[in-house]
This record gives structure tokens, sequence and C-alpha cells, in this order.
């Protein structure tokens, strides 16, 4: 009886010594006690604040002009930031995507039959933005694939069937790069070819509406942030003796053509043009020595028309002249991919290794030439441009030292060095419609001032 007794009463000190919390740490209970429900709610409701300030905050940002990309659809995230995806039990998990700031559109603005982008950006209902650039894909992902990547979409990501593909190929009859074929989510092969003259677009199957979109649009596709095809880069030799620059082109001056802007050639846009009615043409020169780039365009066309004096200048692209993009990195390059948008990143022109020139001859027979974007100070000086018949004539002598290298340096060639240079042939008048005639995708100066689309050149 003695050692019953003893046990009850061991129990139920034992007993009491756990409700009392002896040897516990009170902060491990499973209950919350009303002290620190308290805690709680109001630990919820300044996250909530600091959500919601966090949120104002972001919204004010994104209504800012050139500085934000708004979400495109639903799974896309803002320019620059990442989203983790969130899949249903047994489908693959979508981790950190990183956007680039490249994109696909396929919006037109059409007239005299011209087929060219309207200006759109990345965050535009008619445009895809995307992640990989000729690189694996993974779940969440969208890529575009150029021939550089390959003969196929061999290996073009983790998951083929998980991705809707289309294919784009450069059309010479409209100026534009047409959907090719289509292929939906689970039904896109490994052995889809990528053109040589065209992209092709794989979108990661949660991207409904955007797949819906471009896999049904009649519209060409645009690509921004990439060229489809670099068959306008070239390699210049460089000269013992400058040239004269008196608006004619002598024999062995410059060295060979390497530009023939003509109807034929698929690497140039007639899009401004009534089709068949292509009545300009040209032939672009370049050599250098070690002071300057020299340039030589000979246009060949019946209209000219450039109401402007030296006073007014800047507004000459209204009529006939040409513009000129020279730029000390090839548009391949990682500084141009990371800033080939001047239209919303101006880091180029501030490091002063961009710039866009402006030559003309006005009706009273005088050269006039301004700098469009760019240190203004730096003018290009040493231009002649004359007009005989239906042929003007374009020379001009652009210093290296116009333009800064990678350390902030005055640029100074040497052989190998790559830069970027492009033309676009403006043919306005103040009695006829606008026209141009443009390097493939506008060259990097017409319809957005895309930097990857300026011809890389090779100093040789």
């Amino acid at each position: 009886m003695k050692k019953i007794l003893a046990i009850i009463l061991a129990c139920f000190f034992a007993v009491s010594f756990v409700a009392c919390g002896g040897g516990e740490d009170e902060s491990s209970s499973a209950f919350g006690t009303s002290s620190t429900v308290e805690k709680s709610e109001a630990e919820s409701s300044a996250a909530a604040e600091s959500s919601e300030a966090e949120s104002s905050v972001a919204d004010a940002e994104s209504s800012e002009p050139a500085t934000s990309e708004g979400e495109t659809s639903e799974g896309e995230t803002s320019e620059g930031e990442t989203s983790e995806g969130e899949t249903s039990e047994g489908e693959d998990v979508v981790g950190e995507i990183n956007w680039t700031t490249r994109y696909v559109s396929w919006k037109v603005a059409t007239g005299n039959g011209a087929r060219t982008p309207d200006v759109l950006k990345s965050d535009d209902a008619a445009a895809l933005k995307l992640s990989k650039f000729n690189e694996v894909l993974v779940a969440g992902d969208v890529g575009v694939f150029t021939y550089d990547f390959g003969k196929t979409l061999k290996d073009f990501a983790e998951k083929p069937e998980d991705f809707a593909v289309i294919v784009a190929e450069y059309d010479h009859e409209t100026f534009s790069y047409v959907r090719d074929s289509y292929a939906a989510v689970g039904e896109a092969e490994e052995s889809i070819k990528i053109p040589k003259d065209g992209f092709v677009v794989a979108i990661y199957k949660t991207y409904e509406d955007k797949i819906n979109a471009i896999s049904t649009t009649a519209n060409p596709l645009f690509p921004h942030g990439f060229a489809a095809n670099r068959g306008l880069d070239a390699k210049i030799d460089s000269i013992k003796t400058a040239p004269t620059l008196d608006g004619k082109i002598e024999s062995g001056e410059y060295g060979k053509v390497v530009w023939e802007i003509e109807p034929t050639n698929t690497l140039v846009s007639y899009a401004q043009f009534e089709k068949n009615n292509y009545t300009s043409t040209a032939k672009v020169y370049i050599t250098y020595d070690e002071n300057n780039l020299y340039l030589a365009v000979e246009v060949d066309t019946p209209i000219h028309d450039n109401a402007v004096t030296a006073t007014n200048a800047g507004d000459m692209w209204k009529y006939t002249c040409i513009q000129v993009n020279f730029s000390s990195a090839a548009s391949y390059s990682s500084y141009i991919s990371e800033n080939w948008d001047w239209g919303v990143n101006q880091t180029t022109t501030k490091d002063n290794r961009m710039r866009q020139y402006g030559f003309g001859v006005n009706n009273d027979g005088e050269t006039v030439n301004c700098v469009w974007q760019g240190d203004s100070t730096k003018k290009c000086e040493t231009v002649k441009v004359v007009r005989e018949g239906q042929v003007t004539t374009y020379e001009a002598a652009i210093a290296w030292s116009d333009l800064n290298d990678e350390n902030g340096e005055a640029f100074a060639p040497k052989k190998g060095d790559k830069i970027g240079l492009s033309v676009s042939f403006n043919l306005g008048s103040t009695s006829t419609e606008f026209k141009n005639v443009t390097l493939r995708d506008g060259g990097g100066i017409i319809g957005i001032n895309d930097w990857s689309k300026i011809p890389t050149i090779t100093l040789d």
C-alpha cells in the first residue's frame, strides 16, 4: 500500500512540473498565449503595410518613361527582374527567369508599300520578351535561335515538348520576316530547321496568350536586340594616301565597293517604295588610315530636295541626305548587346562610343552636315557632297578621335579591330511622300535605333 501511494504521489508531482513549464523554453510552446497572438497580428499588419508601400513605390517607378518595363502577360515579369512560377503537382517547376532586353514584335505600320515595325517596346501587347538567345532553354524560358546556334534545333531545350516553336524567314518581296511554320506545344521536334536568313522563337507552354498571338497573327515578325542575318558584315583595307574629298570618286581612291545598294540585294530594304518601282540605287565605299575612316557614297536617284542651311541642318532627315552610324564596338559585342536600344538607354552616346551623322547638299549646292546622336561639339567638318544630274556623291573623313574606346580614351585603330558602320539613304521631298532605302532591318538607324542591326566592319 505504501508503495502504491508513493507511485501516485510521484506521478502527481511529475505532471505538476510539466504543466508549470519547468525546464522547458516557453517560446517552443505549440500554443500561443493571448500576448503572442497579438504580437503575431501586429507583425502581419506591419508586413502588409510594408508590402503595400513597396508596391506603391514599384507602381510609381514603373510609371516613369523609359526606365521600367511593365508586365506583358500572366507569368511574365518586368524587364530585368526574375520570376519563379508555380506549377501543379507533376509539372516542371519553373525557376528564376532572367529576362533580357531583347524581344520580338509583330505590329506593323504600312503605307506606300512599306512594312516596317511600329515603335514598340518589350511590354507592348504585340511584343514577346526573350530570356535566352542561342542558349538551351529550361522551364519558363522564351528564347530565340539563329543559324549561329546550328542548322537545326537539336538540343535546344531540356524538354522540347514543353515549348511552342515558330519559324520566321525573311521575305524579300515584303522586306520583312514572315511566319514560315508553327509547332504547338508537344509537337516541336529537334529536327526543325533554323533558316539561314531568319530565326526561330521557342515559347514555354505557360505563356498561352503570347503563343496564341504570335502563332496566329498574319503580320511579319520583327527582331529587336539581335540580328537575324549578319551578311552585311565586311572587311576593309587601309590606305596610304588619303582620298581627295571633292565630290568625285576616282578609280582606286577608296578601293572596292563594300555595299551595292540595289533592289536585288536581299540585304537591303526598299519597303518605303511601291513594289517594283525602286527608282534609287547606291554604292558604298569604306577605307581608313590611322587618322580617319573615309566614307564615300554614290547615290543614283531622281529625287533630290534639301531645303536646309547650316543653321537648321538637323532637319535634313526630312529631305534628301544620308544618315551614318559610327561605333567603336562590334554590334554583336557584349557592350552593344547590353546597350542596343538607344530609345531607353543612351549609354553608348554618353560613353562616346556611338555617333550618328547627317550629310547632305542643300538646294543651293552647299554641303550641310550635323550630329544627331553623340557629342555635337565633335562635328564632322571634313565633308563634301555634290549633286550632278541624278547622282549625288557623299564623301566624309570621320576622325577616329571622335570616338572613345572601351577604356574611355580616344579610339586608335589597329588591324583586326571591329567597329560598327551603317548608312541610311533618305529621299525626302516637299513635293513627294518620304522614302528611304536602308540596310537590312533599318541598319540600326530607321525604325528604332537598334544598334544590334549595325553591320560590323573589320579593319584589315
